[in-house]
């Protein structure tokens, strides 16, 4: 089982008990799908994040809020606390049809590439 140390690299970006919980819920299969559950993130949230920048460079900002929405929800399920509320912020400056300063996309792409650095140490763990 995945001990209390293996996250504490993660606690700095991560909210880590939304993992643990995963792996106290799912037994003794928990690592290997808590494996699953952070591989899908990581291969199904790069192109919303690179569409997002694209929806916001053509100000298309309906597009950006269904995006970040779906990064917000995404990053939520794995603990992703403080990209979750970079992408809400983000959500709510352009349902209100305004135009989001440049650094709150640099922003979700810094936290996002944060919390894919943890989680591909964590799946180290996990193997």
């Amino acid at each position: 089982m995945i001990e209390r140390e293996q996250f504490s690299h993660a606690e700095a970006q991560m909210d880590t008990s939304v993992l643990r919980k995963f792996l106290t819920l799912l037994g003794p299969d928990g690592p290997a799908l808590l494996r699953g559950i952070v591989e899908t993130y990581l291969i199904e949230n790069p192109p919303v994040v690179e569409g997002l920048g694209e929806a916001l460079a053509r100000s298309d900002y309906v597009r950006a809020t269904a995006l970040a929405h779906r990064l917000m929800g995404s990053s939520l399920s794995i603990g992703a606390s403080s990209l979750a509320a970079r992408c809400n912020a983000l959500e709510a400056t352009c349902n209100a049809e305004l135009t989001p300063p440049a650094a709150a996309y640099a922003a979700i792409v810094a936290d996002f590439t944060a919390t894919r650095q943890v989680l591909r140490a964590l799946l180290k763990d996990l193997a």
